[in-house]
């Protein structure tokens, strides 16, 4: 669906910087765990802890899903005080 106006490309644009920084983990600042942590069933030992740069830098606590970004209600910008 292509972009109608300059508003809708801002919002497109904000949606991929929060996908981003919030929902994709960067392998350059994974976290090292203290110990192993064994995995469910079969593959290998988890030895890393995904980060997003948002939780590198203390904005958030968790990695968030794309669902979660979705669903969340953004408060309403403070609207201009007329006189």
């Amino acid at each position: 669906m292509p972009c109608k106006s300059e508003e809708g490309l801002g919002q497109q644009l904000v949606l991929c910087q929060v996908y981003h920084n919030c929902v994709l983990p960067h392998t350059s600042i994974r976290q090292a765990l203290a110990a192993p942590v064994a995995p469910y069933g079969r593959g290998s030992a988890k030895v890393w802890r995904p980060r997003t740069p948002a939780l590198a830098a203390g904005r958030t606590d968790h990695v968030w899903s794309l669902r979660e970004v979705l669903m969340f209600r953004v408060p309403p910008w403070p609207q201009p005080q007329t006189v």
